[in-house]
């Protein structure tokens, strides 16, 4: 991934994922992935024509970190 610079600040451009990325690492299926999405429990976003998902990799991340914390 290739980093730009900004005014002086190296920028890198966001990871985004798709479902079976996140399915994997979740452990879940694609469905519950999307499931997620829709009820808002998962970050996430349509592209296109709103058919497609697709989800920062670091909101993810955070999501795992803080699902981590409440289940301990």
């Amino acid at each position: 991934m290739q980093s730009v610079k900004e005014s002086g600040a190296t920028v890198r451009p966001e990871k985004l994922l798709h479902v079976h990325h996140v399915a994997a690492k979740l452990g879940v299926s694609c469905r519950t992935v999307r499931l997620w999405a829709e009820l808002r429990e998962l970050p996430g976003f349509k592209i296109g024509r709103g058919k497609l998902w697709r989800f920062r990799e670091q909101e993810i991340a955070e999501y795992v970190e803080k699902k981590k914390e409440k289940d301990e």
